[in-house]
C-alpha cells in the first residue's frame, strides 16, 4: 500500500546531486547550489506540462509566489525561476532518482529546510508492506481512517491497483475483440458472397457437366474444394498477416508508456476462427448449390441459349 501526501509539487535537490541536474539545464546553465540557496532561485521541471496545464509556460528569470504549508502554518515567499530541466532527464536513470517525484519545481534542500519547521517530515511517499491477504484488509481500514483525518493524504492499495487494472484490460479486450469481430464478419460475408456468386453464374456450366454424366456428389465436392481453397488463402493472411499487425498494435501502444500490455499470438482464437472458416464453405457450398439446381438440367441449359 502507497499513502501519498498530494500537496507536494516540489522536489528538494541535495547539493551533492548538482552534476545530473547541471547535465539537463537548458541553454548550458549551471547550477550554482549556494547562490541558488541564498538567492532563493529554484529550476522548472516539465514545464511543456505546465504549458498544458497552466496555459502558459514558466519564463525563466520571472519571480513565482509559492504558498505551502510548513508543518503548522501556510507560509507565502517570492523566488526566482532559475532555469528549466530539459525532459531528457526522465531517460537518465541517475538523474531520474531526483525528480521522479517532483512536481513542477527542484528545489535546494538547503532552501527547502528553511521554508518548514525543525522535524518537518519530507517523505512524500510511504509503502507498506502486508502479510497479503490475511492482513490487508484490517491494515487498509486502519489507514483508510488514518487518511480520511488529513486532506493532504491519499492512499493507494494493491487491490485498488489490481481492481483498475482488470477494469483497463476488460475495456481494451472488449475494444479489440469487437473490432476483430468486425474484420472477420466483413471477411466472412466477402466469402460467402464469392462462393455465392461463383455458383450461381455458373448455372449453365454446372448444368453441361451433369448432362454429360457428372453427378450432383461430384459437383457438390467440386464447389466445396474450391471454397476450402479460398477459404485456406483466408487463414493464411488472416493469422500471419492480422498477428502482425496486433503485435504491432500493442508495440505501438507500448511507447506511448502502456506499458503493461504484453502481446501473446491467440492460438485459441485462431483455432476456433481456422476451424469456422473451413466449415462455412462447406455449408454455403451444399445451399448454393441447392439453390442453383432448383430447376431441371434442361431448364438450365436452356437459360444458356
Amino acid at each position: 500500500m502507497r499513502i501519498t501526501n498530494a500537496a507536494t509539487a516540489s522536489y528538494p535537490l541535495p547539493e551533492k546531486r548538482r552534476n545530473p541536474i547541471n547535465k539537463y539545464l537548458a541553454d548550458g546553465q549551471k547550477a550554482d547550489y549556494d547562490l541558488a540557496v541564498k538567492e532563493k532561485k529554484i529550476y522548472v521541471l516539465s514545464n511543456d506540462t505546465a504549458e498544458k496545464v497552466l496555459g502558459k509556460p514558466f519564463k525563466i528569470g520571472a519571480p513565482i509566489d509559492i504558498t505551502w504549508f510548513d508543518g503548522k502554518e501556510k507560509r507565502t515567499d517570492t523566488f526566482t525561476i532559475a532555469g528549466e530541466l530539459d525532459k531528457g532527464i526522465y531517460n537518465d536513470d541517475d538523474a531520474y532518482r531526483i525528480v521522479s517525484l517532483a512536481g513542477f519545481f527542484v528545489v535546494p534542500e538547503d532552501t527547502i529546510k528553511h521554508m518548514v519547521k525543525e522535524g518537518f517530515n519530507y517523505n512524500r511517499v510511504l509503502l507498506v508492506d502486508t502479510d497479503w491477504p490475511a492482513a490487508e484488509k484490517q491494515v487498509t481500514a486502519q489507514l483508510t481512517r488514518l487518511v480520511d483525518a488529513n486532506d493532504k493524504l491519499s492512499l493507494d492499495t494493491l487491490r485498488q491497483q489490481i481492481k483498475e487494472d482488470e477494469q483497463i484490460t476488460g475495456r481494451l479486450t472488449t475494444l479489440f475483440l469487437g473490432l476483430s469481430a468486425f474484420i472477420i464478419l466483413f471477411s466472412v460475408i466477402n466469402l460467402i458472397n464469392t462462393i455465392v456468386t461463383s455458383v450461381m453464374s455458373r448455372r449453365q456450366e454446372f448444368a453441361m457437366l451433369q448432362s454429360i454424366g457428372m453427378g450432383k456428389g461430384q459437383l457438390i465436392k467440386m464447389i466445396q474444394g474450391e471454397g476450402l481453397i479460398l477459404a485456406l488463402y483466408n487463414i493464411l493472411f488472416s493469422l500471419t498477416l492480422g498477428g502482425a499487425l496486433g503485435w504491432l498494435i500493442i508495440w505501438a501502444l507500448r511507447e506511448t508508456g502502456v506499458g503493461y500490455l504484453y502481446w501473446n499470438y491467440p492460438l485459441l482464437y485462431g483455432a476456433g476462427y481456422s476451424l469456422f472458416v473451413i466449415l462455412l464453405p462447406l455449408i454455403v457450398s451444399a445451399i448454393a448449390i441447392k439453390m442453383a439446381q432448383s430447376k431441371s438440367i434442361v431448364e438450365r441449359l436452356h437459360e444458356a441459349e
